[in-house]
């Protein structure tokens, strides 16, 4: 603590020396301007160096302007200043994993606040930036006759003049860059040839004189007037004055309800940053923006405070908030299933919402439960063990108990009922072989809720220890574009289920898991995880965030990230799913459990039956009995003349035969003709214990030949 505190006060003294909007522009300009088209992934300095910024420009803005002249800021300055801030960061870092240690009676409930503090100090964003604006557009859009009374712009321009400024900035920067490296070598020339300098000192000489002209403008690169926001965005200066109002901040502003932050050196980096209302910074009637994502993220975030505080008119924000969450969620289902098996707000026989969406597909029943509920402030810096256990209560636990009371009504019920609009549906639910239950949030609820059965202990909130997938908006967009298969999607959802029952916790988020799946099949069952209390998947989502970076920021036509490539596999296993065939699915499902080994002797296998009934138009065969000794799989290949149902009884019967055979408790099938330019033209599926028939072992007996046998 000692430690902390002198760190705080050098920090504190070192500062205001300086004029803040010269110094924070200058930090602005060294450590958050990147080269254009590169990506910055999560371990990036940038990064990091935005968590700095961000809290030392709110330390800044809660005191008063400097009414004395202040040193100016040069590289030296800037050095100085990062020591201070990194020994200021590493000091709080200590702190905050000492206070993480178990210490005996309610060291639980105290490690849980940790975790979300943990998570608060060094995570920055709960969204992809493009999603801020697609998901603010949204969201607020239907109010603008509510934004244009209130604020006098709509939530279309405020995106406009956020995009603006971004590329104006953008812009700015790039000229200042090439205007300052041709004049730092003008001038070096001059020395030079004025005998004030010689060749030896020309790299050093151009390099001090590029700093000072470049990095010497950065508080005029950064700073707007509405004028000029209006010139470069073509939206009227009125609108314009009326966005920076409500953005902006001065110096000295503090929330009402915060008027304590930023004086305890222990609670800073958690104290109330009112960047997150008002982003903008002004004075003398200029602008500037020290932190871009800020920006991004305040457009969806602080207007909704906003709305809600509104008594007369937040009725009618609840209901459509409510209502957006569950169309957007349906929309991001649409890509994965047939949009018209996606149902929104199906009824019970008595009228009554049965679940907000319901996906029904290939024999599966999927709940979806959606919460607008976000995480408050005092949950989200992990300072109210209550607060948290309500928010995640009323975000998760209560509309997972909504989606057991729907899974319980179609399960009590052979013919279940239900509506949508003029839609009647009556469900034979002995053909339904799987209901799940996902919950949707409008925001991450962080860590807290990507294995809920690190938590359920202490938050005693699922008392039968079962849990619901529970995942953002943000990453439901994200999981439904890179996995747009419903098969995939399923497997992906199955395995998520199984993390919760590991037999240690799981420190993740959302993206990681999902790249996780796509490298290592989300498997935890090696011997690497062996013995363990704990794992963290830190890193892991790289490749999803440099998809989602060169496709919505940079707006390349690139496919999303994939598991790794095994030749044929993926041609397989979407002719699967596109035969139509009952329980297709599940088939696809068979194969997607192999590892990537596995994958690659079944298509080594494939085409080599294939190739033997190319060659002499004859039935051809394998089978495989997975390790566990309870699932199977066959296929074989002849020349069916393009009849199809021939094929397909084929290899239902051939599928059958083993099934029996090998004793085990669910088989998969398939068949392909000769003539087919398919990868697999039949797909055949069976799950149910072994019993036995005589007439089946007759059968066998009589029409089985030994074939080849495989086991995995």
């Amino acid at each position: 603590m000692g430690n902390l505190q002198q760190a705080f006060e050098e920090l504190k003294a070192f500062v205001v020396l300086y004029d803040p909007i010269s110094l924070l522009s200058q930090l602005t300009s060294t450590f958050l301007f990147v080269p254009e088209g590169k990506f910055q992934g999560e371990a990036s300095d940038v990064v990091t160096w935005q968590r700095r910024i961000e809290f030392l420009t709110a330390f800044l803005l809660v005191q008063p302007y400097p009414s004395q002249p202040t040193a100016g800021v040069d590289g030296a300055v800037l050095e100085h200043l990062e020591k201070l801030l990194e020994r200021y960061f590493s000091a709080v870092e200590r702190q905050v994993f000492f206070e993480a240690a178990p210490t005996g009676e309610g060291s639980e409930r105290e490690m849980l606040l940790a975790e979300a503090k943990i998570h608060s100090f060094f995570v920055r964003g709960d969204a992809y930036p493009h999603q801020f604006h697609v998901f603010a557009q949204e969201l607020y859009g239907p109010h603008d006759n509510w934004f244009r009374q209130r604020y006098g712009f709509t939530i279309a321009e405020a995106i406009k003049l956020s995009n603006a400024i971004d590329r104006e900035c953008g812009k700015r920067f790039n000229r200042s860059l090439g205007e300052a490296r041709k004049e730092a070598h003008r001038n070096a020339s001059e020395l030079i040839a004025g005998h004030r300098a010689n060749e030896e000192q020309r790299s050093n000489l151009e390099g001090r004189i590029f700093c000072a002209l470049h990095f010497g403008q950065a508080e005029n690169l950064l700073a707007f007037t509405p004028q000029e926001l209006s010139d470069v965005a073509g939206v009227p200066v009125e609108i314009c004055e009326c966005f920076f109002a409500r953005i902006s901040q001065e110096f000295g502003y503090r929330n009402p309800s915060f008027q304590n932050s930023f004086a305890d050196p222990a609670t800073a980096p958690w104290d109330y940053n009112t960047l997150n209302e008002r982003p903008i910074v002004r004075r003398d009637g200029k602008y500037w923006l020290f932190v871009g994502p800020l920006l991004r993220s305040a457009l969806f975030t602080t207007f909704y405070f906003d709305l809600l505080r509104d008594e007369t008119y937040r009725p009618a924000f609840e209901k459509a908030r409510g209502a957006y969450l569950e169309n957007k969620t349906a929309e991001c289902l649409r890509r994965v299933f047939p949009p018209n098996m996606t149902l929104l707000n199906p009824l019970y026989p008595n009228g009554e919402e049965m679940t907000d969406v319901m996906v029904l597909h290939d024999h599966k029943i999927f709940l979806f439960q959606c919460k607008s509920k976000l995480l408050t402030y005092p949950a989200r810096i992990g300072s109210d063990f209550d607060v948290l256990r309500r928010d995640l209560r009323k975000a998760i636990s209560d509309s997972f108990q909504q989606s057991i009371r729907a899974r319980d009504y179609l399960q009590a019920n052979k013919h279940a009922r239900l509506s949508t609009g003029e839609q009647r549906f009556t469900l034979d639910m002995a053909q339904v072989n799987g209901v799940y239950l996902i919950s949707v949030t409008s925001m991450p609820f962080q860590a807290l809720a990507a294995r809920l059965a690190n938590t359920n202990s202490v938050l005693e909130l699922f008392p039968h220890n079962e849990y619901p997938w529970s995942l953002s908006l943000g990453d439901l967009d994200v999981v439904t574009q890179v996995l747009s298969s419903p098969a995939q999607f399923l497997h992906y959802l199955l395995r998520r289920r199984k993390v919760e029952a590991t037999p240690f916790k799981v420190q993740a988020d959302e993206m990681d898991y999902l790249g996780f799946y796509l490298s290592h099949g989300m498997r935890f069952d090696g011997d690497v995880f062996e013995g363990m209390d704990s794992v963290g998947l830190s890193g892991m989502s790289d490749e999803v965030d440099q998809w989602v970076y060169e496709k919505f920021d940079l707006g390349h036509n690139v496919n999303p990230p994939q598991t790794p490539p095994v030749g044929g596999f993926s041609d397989f296993l979407a002719d699967v799913e596109r035969t139509g065939d009952d329980h297709a699915v599940d088939c696809a499902l068979t194969l997607l459990d192999f590892t990537l080994g596995e994958r690659k002797r079944f298509m080594e296998m494939v085409e080599q039956t294939k190739e033997k009934s190319r060659q002499d138009k004859a039935l051809h065969s394998f089978s495989i009995v997975l390790k566990e000794g309870k699932r199977g799989l066959s296929f074989l290949s002849f020349d069916a003349n393009a009849d199809r149902s021939q094929m397909f009884r084929q290899a239902a019967a051939f599928a059958m035969l083993k099934k029996y055979e090998t004793k085990c408790h669910e088989w998969t099938g398939f068949g392909w003709d000769v003539a087919s330019t398919r990868a697999i033209d039949v797909a055949f599926f069976v799950s149910e214990a072994w019993t036995y028939d005589a007439q089946i072992e007759l059968l066998i007996k009589d029409n089985l030949r030994p074939g080849q046998q495989v086991e995995l």
